[in-house]
């Protein structure tokens, strides 16, 4: 069938779907995208949330490959579950109402073209909550001020002129991705990586990588919430150096977190994990959707070999029976 849209605007293979139609509503009607879907009789809802019906239908008005545009859409199965060229992961993976950019890609988009914003593009990779960094231009990406209401509009996300850009641009930190970034790029691309990761969900052994490397990192006790950009990024590369060595990897990093543990064992620290600190709580948490992944298997079979464990009880959801370890023989592992 022929394109009912002309001129063409092409689809661009690093983008997502939304910032397609996006720069389609700009270019063709110099408007947002819920009134150009509107105009070509696609509900908005299944359009925005990937399924591919709707992205297909798109695609036949103007005359676009739909694997192309597939390729990149994100589908949400429901609200806690996402999927990515048959990547499972949950909600937490990605970016939710943030959003972040790169100041340089979007210059060199206005280079294009006289209409900026149907030529500004949101990179598929600006979605994932650990890209900290552009792939391209090696610094650190940049969050527009969160909106009460989201919308598909990059142009009202991101309202920047280019003097606007230029000024981010220039103020940017620079950066090299992480292995760990680089990886979940990697993997969306369909290359093999670490056999360990590569076993479990994309979400899972991300999180579980950045996670171990942010007790590593900063402490015992560091506080999850408060961590910054770069600190985030930081803890992706220190706990790729454990992880990408799969469950030997992870034992010595265990054993690391042991040696450097806190020692008194009064009431609060009687819990057997408890030289683990904020990994180990964090791994005793579960989500609707999301299990942590292997590492708590992992770091329970650890514990139940190092630790002493006065008697049965459950640890990191399962139960563990007693042991003879003494407290003076814990570091020996």
């Amino acid at each position: 069938m022929k394109s009912g849209l002309f001129p063409r605007l092409a689809f661009s293979p690093d983008e997502t779907h939304i910032s397609w139609a996006g720069r389609l509503a700009s270019f063709h009607t110099g408007g947002g995208v819920e009134e150009f879907l509107k105009d070509m009789r696609i509900p908005r809802p299944p359009f925005l949330h990937g399924h591919f019906e709707f992205v297909r239908s798109l695609c036949t008005i103007t005359n676009e490959d739909p694997n192309l545009v597939l390729n990149n859409t994100i589908l949400r199965g429901n609200p806690s579950e996402y999927c990515l060229r048959e990547e499972v992961f949950g909600s937490g993976f990605l970016s939710g109402k943030l959003t972040r950019f790169c100041p340089m890609c979007l210059l060199d988009d206005d280079n294009k073209g006289a209409r900026p914003h149907a030529q500004r593009r949101e990179h598929l990779a600006w979605r994932f909550r650990s890209v900290f960094v552009c792939p391209i231009h090696h610094i650190y990406l940049v969050s527009a001020p969160v909106q009460k209401e989201w919308t598909p509009d990059l142009s009202v996300r991101v309202p920047a002129d280019t003097d606007v850009l230029k000024m981010l641009a220039d103020r940017s930190e620079t950066a090299t991705p992480s292995p760990l970034q680089s990886y979940l790029l990697n993997r969306f691309a369909r290359a093999q990586g670490p056999k360990w990761l590569d076993g479990q969900a994309i979400d899972q052994a991300v999180h579980a990588t950045e996670m171990l490397g942010a007790v590593l990192e900063f402490g015992h006790r560091v506080n999850f919430t408060n961590m910054t950009t770069e600190e985030w990024h930081r803890a992706g590369s220190v706990g790729w150096e454990w992880t990408k060595n799969g469950e030997k990897g992870l034992r010595k990093a265990f054993q690391t977190l042991q040696a450097a543990g806190p020692r008194a064992m009064d009431a609060r620290d009687r819990n057997p994990g408890y030289r683990f600190g904020e990994l180990y709580r964090w791994l005793a948490l579960k989500t609707n959707r999301d299990d942590r992944g292997p590492i708590r298997d992992v770091l329970r079979k650890y514990i139940a070999e190092t630790e002493p464990i006065t008697t049965d009880r459950k640890v990191l959801g399962k139960k563990v029976r007693r042991n003879q370890i003494k407290p003076s023989s814990v570091i020996s592992a």
